[in-house]
């Protein structure tokens, strides 16, 4: 037998990824009340079928508002009551019940919290302008919220639900309290400190969060009071919140305890829900995007992260921000970042350094240069000279150079350096942070740098003064304005639009838990969210509380939105629709175009299904005469897949674009005139192995000045022909054919081995099924099948009537591996089977072989050509006497 490749990687627990079915959780989802007897609520039927059924379960939850989820989330006691709670009569759907991610920043900065004696000074009703700080949000300038707060939008009177990790209320930019009157109006604390995703929650009336921080800072994004140090506040600070606590301390959520919080907003009458959180998942089928998505088609438009995880390529999208009718909010960096800052007894500054905590230095301090030539490459690079003085009292400057930036904060610490300073030898615009050891160490700009040693080599006693409460914005020329590099990549399986719009997420500054801090400065599509979520409250209040508004939200949003480039280096080039969705949300547009086009998505399939006749409406609902103009924008073309393997990012373009031809190209609308425009798409040809998802936007333009547009996204390729199982040795190489049967000792179970391996099924001796997805599946099953059974590796061969001994695995809605190890996934799925099958019966003694089966894409279920399988190699059980 061969050893397997990977060390110890077989033995490992499964990943979030592959762990999000919590076992033996289902949820019930009943028949209407009005097809049950009479006899009793559909509830009570419910749990009077599982009792006579001899089915032993425990509610998890229970739901029940018609026409969107009447039901229980319910554990069983083990897998042999499974097939009983299948068989009840009143029960319309069983699903499992997943495990959603802990929503984690991509990357988190804490300054110091403001001084009691400035927030004594200055309170938060009160605006206090640091005298080189903007007076408005870069972010807010990017979307035009700051233009729309100057016309008195700000929010009020509409309520927003936040499902998060709860909120620290009484930091005083978030209200200072929690109840009728405050800020935080309203919310609950479903779970508890101590949840971990998989325990029983220990719900009280309390949302109050100080120990995460997460959904404090998203509060703030929506929410935050002007007035404060830092000169922030939020989109739309006079909204009323509503905190829904669904996460602990630590660790997951279950995704019913997460519907639970969305159909309370619901129930509380919310205007719009966030949640900043998500796992990849992709299929818009998912039990948690099926219930947002119902939820936003009743009238409460519901705001969800797109994910980080871009760098994993495409196909990659988030659950639940895949339900069709939620908006899907993807991430664009700030176009500045706020870091610390220092100033100079010159005047020069104020100077950007990259560090989380301002430098605890009291009153100015001199320089000690290590080098006064400002081209040294080596600078610090070797132990300092004897002569140095105690550096311990200097702020210690050095120039970037060749060696490593630890080396050289190890030679000035030997001379008691605790604050080191290093100055860029590039002119670059953005800065990088460097994690010291035993002193603080931190990156400054070449210019700033070699100003100061240019300073002193002149003569002048030059001290820094290092403010502990105030941050400095550095322009971000390089990525500012550009999707972030870790907002996901769709769209979805069943190729809907996701992401649907961007907003600002990278580098956000906002409130967090007092004990934390009180203010961060975090990234991800978790800001980006919130950030959407407060537009569209600004958006309610300017159009007013209808059905109609909620309803045209994301439409509005997406059709009005900004265009991004795929890099500020070549603006002609726009980012896939994959990933920037309908781009960078503009609030102002939104609020005040009077062109309406409809609809805001466009979506054109696969080629084997391809919608290529389209139509777009466009709507004069203002009060002048308008001409208009009609044009197709192509945005880059990715190729997503090589050699049937699913590519990282940075996905590479490709310069074939789709076609389309307009009818009409220009017309005028009077007022209260529409008119319906004629689309006919031609998929750009290219390699369909390489499945190159195509997107762009139909671009319609008013001489009065507004400019909207619909997006379109399609896929030259058949997405049935997607492989769905791997089985190459492309990701371990040579010899390690994936799927790969192992025992416990992690060597390969062959289909040449003259002997067959048994298996004792004790904890330490058992078989481990490993295999990946090249394409995500709807469905899959592994099945225990005589060892006798042969199958054709394609699923030539028919499914129905062989003689499938028991169900060992289901995975429903299932996302595609990636090519990272460091994935959500592994890169792959270990399943470790103890012998038990889904009814909870043992196996009995004997041979047998695993086989593996994989709904295509658009897959019929039922016809056997859509299944891809992969039959296992002999392997026997020998459960001895108490051996399990």
């Amino acid at each position: 037998m061969m050893g397997v490749k990977v060390i110890l990687v077989l033995s490992l627990a499964l990943s979030a990824a592959a762990l999000r079915a919590i076992p033996n959780a289902y949820f019930v989802e009943l028949e209407p009340s009005s097809e049950l007897t009479p006899r009793a609520t559909s509830h009570s039927s419910l749990y009077s079928d599982l009792d006579a059924a001899g089915v032993k379960y425990t509610v998890r939850t229970e739901y029940n508002i018609p026409d969107l989820f009447v039901g229980a989330a319910i554990d069983l006691a083990d897998a042999s009551h499974y097939a009983g709670l299948i068989s009840v009569g009143s029960v319309k759907r069983v699903k499992p019940v997943h495990l959603i991610p802990r929503p984690e920043p991509v990357s988190v900065m804490i300054p110091d919290a403001p001084s009691p004696e400035l927030i004594a000074r200055d309170g938060f009703d009160g605006r206090w302008y640091p005298p080189y700080l903007p007076d408005t949000e870069s972010t807010h300038v990017m979307t035009g919220v700051n233009k729309l707060h100057a016309e008195g939008l700000t929010g009020r009177g509409i309520k927003i639900g936040i499902i998060d990790t709860g909120t620290d209320y009484t930091n005083p930019w978030l209200g200072g309290c929690f109840g009728p009157g405050c800020k935080v109006a309203l919310g609950w604390d479903l779970v508890g400190d101590a949840y971990n995703g998989t325990n029983t929650p220990m719900p009280d009336p309390d949302p109050l969060d100080q120990c995460a921080g997460h959904g404090s800072h998203v509060a703030g994004i929506i929410g935050a009071n002007p007035g404060n140090v830092y000169n922030i506040s939020g989109v739309a600070y006079d909204a009323t919140l509503a905190s829904y606590r669904v996460f602990g301390c630590a660790d997951d959520a279950g995704e019913d305890v997460i519907i639970h919080a969305m159909l309370m907003a619901y129930d509380a009458h919310c205007d719009v829900i966030n949640l900043s959180l998500g796992g990849v998942q992709g299929w818009t089928s998912s039990y948690a995007g099926v219930i947002a998505s119902k939820l936003a088609d009743k009238g409460m438009v519901v705001v969800i992260s797109a994910g980080n995880d871009g760098q994993y390529g495409a196909w990659y999208a988030s659950d639940p921000a895949d339900g069709q009718s939620v908006v899907a909010a993807a991430s664009v960096d700030n176009v500045v970042t706020p870091l610390q800052n220092f100033t100079l007894s010159d005047g020069y500054g104020p100077v950007p350094y990259y560090q989380a905590v301002a430098y605890a230095i009291d009153g100015p301090m001199k320089f000690y240069v290590t080098s006064f030539n400002t081209s040294n490459t080596t600078d610090a690079c070797n132990p300092l000279p004897d002569d140095t003085p105690d550096l311990s009292n200097y702020v210690t400057l050095v120039r970037r150079g060749t060696c490593a930036f630890l080396t050289k904060a190890a030679n000035v610490e030997a001379k008691g350096a605790k604050y080191i300073l290093v100055y860029d030898n590039l002119d670059e615009s953005s800065l990088i942070g460097i994690t010291g050891q035993n002193q603080t160490i931190a990156m400054i700009s070449q210019a700033a740098g070699v100003h100061i040693v240019n300073t002193i080599a002149s003569g002048v006693n030059l001290t820094a003064t290092f403010p502990q409460n105030t941050l400095a914005n550095l322009p971000n020329p390089s990525t500012g304005g550009l999707i972030s590099t870790y907002s996901s990549i769709g769209p979805t399986y069943d190729m809907f639009f996701k992401p649907a719009v961007a907003a600002p997420g990278g580098n956000i500054f906002s409130t967090y838990p007092v004990n934390l801090g009180t203010f961060a400065v975090l990234s991800g599509t978790s800001m980006s969210s919130p950030f959407v979520t407060g537009s569209v409250a600004l958006l309610i209040q300017a159009k007013g509380r209808s059905p109609a508004t909620a309803a045209h939200a994301r439409e509005l949003l997406e059709t009005t939105s900004k265009l991004v480039p795929a890099s500020n280096n070549n603006t002609s080039v726009l980012q896939t629709a994959a990933q920037q969705g309908a781009g960078l949300i503009s609030a102002y547009n939104a609020v005040h175009y009077t062109t309406l086009l409809t609809p805001g998505e466009l979506l054109l399939n696969d080629t084997a299904n391809f919608k290529g006749e389209q139509s777009i409406k466009v709507s004069n609902a203002g009060f002048v005469k308008q001409v208009y103009s009609v044009s197709h924008v192509p945005a880059a073309t990715v190729l997503t897949y090589n050699n049937s393997l699913a590519i990282d990012s940075p996905l590479p373009f490709s310069q074939a674009a789709a076609s389309v031809h307009i009818t009409p190209t220009t017309f005028t609308l009077f007022p209260g005139e529409a008119l319906d425009i004629s689309l006919k798409f031609t998929p750009p040809k290219s390699d369909d192995d390489t499945y190159p998802v195509y997107s762009g936007f139909i671009v319609v333009k008013s001489h009065v000045g507004e400019e909207l547009h619909s997006s379109y996204i399609g896929v030259a390729g058949s997405l049935s022909a997607a492989h769905i199982i791997d089985n190459t040795d492309t990701y371990w190489g040579p010899g390690y054919t994936f799927p790969l049967l192992t025992d416990a000792n992690e060597n390969n179970i062959n289909y040449t081995d003259l002997k067959t391996e048994y298996f004792t099924m004790t904890p330490d001796d058992q078989p481990t099924l490993n295999f990946r997805f090249l394409f995500g599946t709807v469905i899959a099953y592994v099945d225990l099948v005589s060892a006798s059974l042969n199958l054709q590796r394609r699923g030539k061969s028919s499914f129905r009537g062989l003689p499938l001994l028991g169900n060992i695995l289901e995975l429903d809605d299932y996302p595609r591996s990636s090519s990272a190890t460091d994935a959500p996934d592994n890169g792959y799925y270990p399943f470790q089977w103890n012998g038990t099958c889904a009814n909870g019966s043992y196996a009995a003694n004997g041979e047998y072989k695993m086989l593996l089966r994989a709904l295509k894409v658009t897959g019929d279920p039922s016809n056997d050509a859509d299944w891809e399988a992969w039959l296992s190699p002999i392997f026997g059980v020998n459960i001895t006497t108490g051996s399990l």
